[in-house]
């Protein structure tokens, strides 16, 4: 058995210009690297304590595509990201590349008639859905209906069998079983066994951390713009030249198209070529999230976070 080594980042010296991602890997049943999850991180400590899950989430998905670069990250391997219930149902997954991610649904979200519209859209556009932390219960059949991979947390059952009964509850929906959480080579056989598809724990790697510069965008023109783009009758032209008028802003969404659509045959070096490339809804969501992530070391303003669910 052997385990593909991870990559190694060059270290930098940590400011408050430093931004950070940790990544966990995730393994195939040949143990062939199958993709990685995404983790919230503001430092080289291997945790984050969150207190504001809509906020994070935009932290990371900048510092992602932004900031660092999704295929510095990744490589050419899928990332499996965390979304909230309200990142769900404000359609902020669109903006992702379908084809480089994951969206991985928190334990926590109810499958309510606006989470399962959204996530058919989501499943119809060709995104790939994992279900994290799943406890299998008859209310939840409609996220089985539309998942593709669901993730079991094996350190929660003491009991073999009450593990084996979550496997076999699962297995009319013919989704790929990820088995998280493993920390032990017989962990890891015993899933085997079981049928698990996909494998993850500390078992294989712990989580490693990603650093990256930052670039700060100003606060207060950031709020600006996207209030100004939120205009429904605003054209690609008027939204390209609202983005230039914040050179930070514009840098930073070159930033993200090349890294979320990397693999073009050409870098994108226009911002009006980019705005074009990826629409206006996911351009708002962008600004709306950059926006966000700017707030760092204060709350979130409410006008931010009206602004981000009108985006």
């Amino acid at each position: 058995m052997h385990f593909i080594a991870e990559k190694t980042i060059p270290f930098q010296p940590c400011s408050k210009s430093s931004v950070f991602v940790g990544r966990q890997p995730i393994y195939g049943r040949d143990d062939s690297s199958f993709g990685y999850e995404l983790l919230f991180r503001t430092s080289f400590v291997n945790h984050a304590d969150i207190e504001d899950g809509q906020k994070a989430t935009a932290e990371l998905l900048i510092n992602t595509f932004a900031e660092i670069g999704l295929e510095r990250i990744v490589g050419a391997l899928p990332a499996f990201i965390n979304v909230s219930e309200e990142f769900i149902v404000n359609q902020h997954c669109h903006f992702l590349p379908k084809d480089k991610v994951v969206i991985e649904v928190l334990e926590n979200v109810k499958p309510t008639r606006e989470v399962i519209l959204a996530l058919g859209d989501l499943k119809r556009e060709g995104y790939t859905i994992a279900l994290d932390d799943f406890v299998y219960s008859e209310c939840l059949h409609p996220l089985l209906e539309l998942a593709d991979i669901v993730k079991i947390d094996v350190s929660a059952f003491d009991n073999p069998a009450d593990l084996e009964g979550q496997i076999q509850q699962t297995k009319p929906f013919e989704v790929k079983l990820l088995a998280e959480k493993i920390e032990s080579i017989q962990e890891f056989q015993n899933c085997k066994t079981l049928g698990f598809d996909l494998f993850q724990g500390f078992f294989f790697s712990k989580p490693s951390i990603v650093q990256g510069r930052k670039l700060p965008a100003n606060h207060i023109s950031m709020i600006q713009i996207v209030a100004l783009i939120q205009n429904p009758s605003v054209t690609l032209h008027e939204i390209s030249d609202i983005i230039l008028t914040e050179p930070i802003l514009a840098y930073k969404l070159l930033r993200f198209v090349n890294s979320a659509y990397y693999g073009l045959s050409k870098e994108i070096d226009s911002i009006q070529h980019a705005v074009t490339l990826i629409g206006i809804r996911q351009i708002k969501t962008l600004c709306s999230l950059t926006a966000l992530a700017t707030a760092a070391g204060r709350k979130p303003l409410e006008l931010i976070q009206t602004l981000l669910i009108r985006g």
